[in-house]
C-alpha cells in the first residue's frame, strides 16, 4: 500500500517513517475530538486562569530553592539593630563574651529578617550574608568610637602607655629569646611617630575580619536552626 506524502506529494510505502523525496516524517498521531476537553461555547472568550490565592503564593515563594536572593531593603533594619547590639558587646572586657555577641548578632539579624518578610525558609548562604552585613555594621560602630577617641591626645597617651605595659608583661612571661626580640621590635615601633596609628589600624582590621566571620557564622547557624520553621505572624 502506498500513500501520498503530505509535504511533497510523492508516493511513499506504508510503514516508511520518512519520505524518500523530501525527508518529511510520515507517522501521524490522530486524536479523536471526543477525547479533548470541551472548550468554551462559540462566541464566548476563554475563561482566564484563576488567580493564585495569597496563601498559596506565599507557600510557593517560600519553597526551598525558589529564590536565593536576599531582600536587602528588608534585611537592613534587622542588621542595623543586631549590628549595634553586637558592637556594644565590645565594651565587655572578655573575649568569649565578645565572640558570643558577634555570633548572636548574626543569628538575631536572620530572625528579624524572617519575621519582617514572613519567609518560610532562609538558607544557610543567605543567613551568612545577612550575618556578615550585621558584623560589618558592628565593626563600623566600634571603629568610629575608636577613631573618635584616638583624636584626643590624652587618650592616645593612655593607650600607648597601656600597650607598653602589656608588652612588658608579655616579655616578662616568655623567656624565649625570639619572643623577647619580637616584643622589643613592637615596643620600638610603638614608640615611633606612627607606631600607635599602625597598631590601631591593624587592630581594627583584625576586628573587622572577626566580625565578618563570626557574625556570618551566626547568621548561617541561625538559618540552619530556625530557618525552616514557619515564622509567627
Amino acid at each position: 500500500m502506498e500513500h501520498a506524502c503530505a509535504q511533497c506529494g510523492a508516493k511513499v510505502e506504508d510503514g516508511t517513517p520518512f519520505c524518500p523525496g523530501c525527508g518529511a516524517p510520515q507517522i501521524r498521531v490522530s486524536v479523536r475530538t471526543e477525547d479533548l476537553p470541551p472548550g468554551p461555547p462559540a462566541g464566548e472568550p476563554a475563561a482566564a486562569p484563576s488567580p493564585l490565592h495569597p496563601a498559596q503564593f506565599q507557600a510557593w515563594v517560600s519553597r526551598p530553592g525558589t529564590s536565593g536572593r536576599v531582600v536587602w531593603h528588608a534585611a537592613l533594619p534587622g542588621c542595623l539593630a543586631a549590628g549595634l547590639l553586637s558592637g556594644l558587646g565590645m565594651m565587655i572586657p572578655s573575649l568569649p563574651v565578645i565572640a558570643i555577641f558577634m555570633i548572636a548578632g548574626g543569628g538575631l539579624a536572620v530572625t528579624l529578617y524572617r519575621r519582617r518578610e514572613h519567609l518560610g525558609e532562609v538558607t544557610a548562604p543567605q543567613g551568612f550574608r545577612i550575618g556578615a552585613l550585621t558584623g560589618f555594621i558592628g565593626a563600623l560602630l566600634v571603629s568610629a568610637i575608636s577613631i573618635i577617641g584616638y583624636t584626643s591626645a590624652d587618650n592616645r597617651a593612655l593607650l600607648q602607655k597601656a600597650l607598653q605595659e602589656k608588652l612588658q608583661e608579655a616579655a616578662a612571661g616568655n623567656p624565649d629569646p625570639q619572643a623577647q626580640q619580637a616584643v622589643q621590635r613592637l615596643g620600638e615601633m610603638l614608640a615611633g611617630p606612627h607606631g600607635l596609628t599602625t597598631i590601631l589600624a591593624f587592630g581594627l582590621f583584625v576586628m573587622l575580619v572577626l566580625f565578618l566571620v563570626l557574625s556570618g557564622a551566626g547568621g548561617a547557624l541561625g538559618a540552619r536552626l530556625f530557618g525552616k520553621h514557619p515564622p509567627r505572624v
